[in-house]
């Protein structure tokens, strides 16, 4: 006869709650849409209800800027679950931005792409997380100008895509391209796994350039990586959890 001990079944439940606090925290995720504020151009902000992103969220942090405008872009972008905020800070420039051909009335996610900032070259720097692994999307390549290689650097890795002025959304295409020969288009967003921050006082910093024209920021999502311990833990309470066969003398 298979059974389930009462100890063995209050282990797998204790490690399955403690496992599920850490999946919450793991779920912790912050949103910037980049914008040109522009009273011609309309619904360019997200509303707080409207989802976007390859990690679907709402709440996007809506960070304005104004064509021409000079010096850094700088904003506090809150976490979906109100843990923190971190400070993104684009820099540094003379900023022009416009909007792509998509229907940017169409849905969140052809919102957020939509509209962007864009120069030759510039740097997105990243302080206020806590100590731990992070992924990094940067939304990108979607620009007015086309078919210029583009590059994404962060730390020692780089990606390469080219620019594109799409007039449909159907999904997120990432950019897996590690040589500019390798470049293609019709991508959205370049992606960095597990990168380590060390405190609130580290710098993230990626770095974006073109071959000609400009490149082109249109959001970022940082998503906190789930700890190896809590993946034990729900491994561990998961064989806890299954019956065991008793023994017959």
């Amino acid at each position: 006869m298979k059974c389930i001990t009462p100890t063995r079944l209050g282990l797998a439940t204790a490690c399955l709650c403690l496992c599920c606090t850490a999946s919450a925290n793991a779920a912790t995720v912050w949103s910037a849409n980049v914008y040109r504020d522009n009273s011609t151009v309309t619904d360019n902000p997200l509303g707080a209800s409207e989802t976007a992103g390859v990690v679907a969220e709402d709440n996007w942090t809506n960070v304005g800027f104004a064509k021409n405008q000079s010096g850094d872009i700088t904003a506090n972008v809150a976490s979906n679950d109100s843990t923190g905020a971190l400070s993104l800070v684009i820099k540094t420039g003379q900023w022009d931005g416009w909007h792509s051909n998509l229907d940017h009335t169409d849905g969140g996610d052809e919102k957020m792409l939509d509209t962007f900032v864009k120069r030759s070259s510039f740097s997105v720097d990243i302080t206020g997380l806590a100590a731990g692994a992070y992924d990094f999307y940067y939304y990108t390549f979607v620009n007015d100008n086309t078919g210029n290689d583009m590059s994404v650097t962060l730390d020692a890795t780089t990606y390469w895509g080219e620019t594109h002025s799409p007039s449909t959304f159907s999904s997120y295409q990432r950019a897996t391209a590690t040589t500019q020969a390798a470049a293609t288009s019709g991508n959205h967003y370049v992606l960095f796994e597990d990168v380590t921050v060390t405190g609130t006082s580290d710098v993230t910093t990626a770095s974006f350039s073109v071959s000609s024209q400009s490149s082109a920021l249109s959001g970022v999502q940082v998503v906190l990586v789930p700890e190896p311990a809590s993946l034990a833990l729900l491994g561990l309470g998961v064989l806890l959890m299954a019956p065991r066969r008793r023994r017959h003398v």
